[in-house]
C-alpha cells in the first residue's frame, strides 16, 4: 500500500529541524519598493537617487537593464553594488533565480542583461548594498 504523497512530505517536514525549513530572520519576505516608470527618480538615501531603464522596450529575447546613481550636484556615484534578477510572478517563481551582479561600463552606469523568454507579466528586481549592507530593494513590474 503506497502512502500518499502529502502525508509523507508533511511527515518529512515535521521531522526536519527548524533551521533547514527557513525559519529564523533569513526566512522573512523580502520586501521589494515598486520602482514607477523607467527614467524615474527613485531615492536610496539621503544624498543619492538612482534611475533605472532598459536599452530598448523589453521584448522577448534580451534587454539591458540600466542603473544610473546620482550623488549630491549630480554627480554619478559608483560606489554601489547592484544585483538583480527576473522572474515571471504568474508563473509562482517570485524570485526562484539567483542574483547577479550588475557591471559599471566606463560612463559609470551598471548594466545587466536580461533574457525574457516567454510573453507575460515580469518584475525585474534589484538589490543596492553599500559596503556589503542592503541599502534599497526594487522592483519594476511590465509586460511583454
Amino acid at each position: 500500500m503506497r502512502t500518499p504523497a502529502k502525508i509523507v512530505l508533511a511527515l518529512l517536514l515535521a521531522a526536519a529541524p527548524a533551521e533547514s525549513l527557513g525559519s529564523g530572520p533569513e526566512a522573512r519576505p523580502l520586501v521589494f519598493e515598486a520602482i514607477p516608470a523607467q527614467g524615474t527618480k527613485v531615492r536610496l538615501d539621503a544624498e543619492r537617487h538612482f534611475v533605472f531603464s532598459f536599452n530598448e522596450k523589453p521584448t522577448m529575447g534580451t534587454a539591458i537593464a540600466k542603473v544610473q546613481i546620482f550623488g549630491a550636484g549630480g554627480r554619478t556615484d559608483q560606489s554601489f553594488e547592484i544585483r538583480g534578477n527576473a522572474d515571471m510572478p504568474t508563473m509562482g517563481c517570485q524570485r526562484g533565480k539567483p542574483e547577479r551582479t550588475f557591471v559599471l561600463n566606463k560612463k559609470g552606469d551598471y548594466l545587466l542583461p536580461f533574457t525574457f523568454g516567454m510573453p507575460g507579466e515580469w518584475e525585474v528586481y534589484l538589490t543596492f548594498l553599500k559596503d556589503g549592507a542592503v541599502v534599497y530593494r526594487g522592483k519594476y513590474a511590465f509586460e511583454i
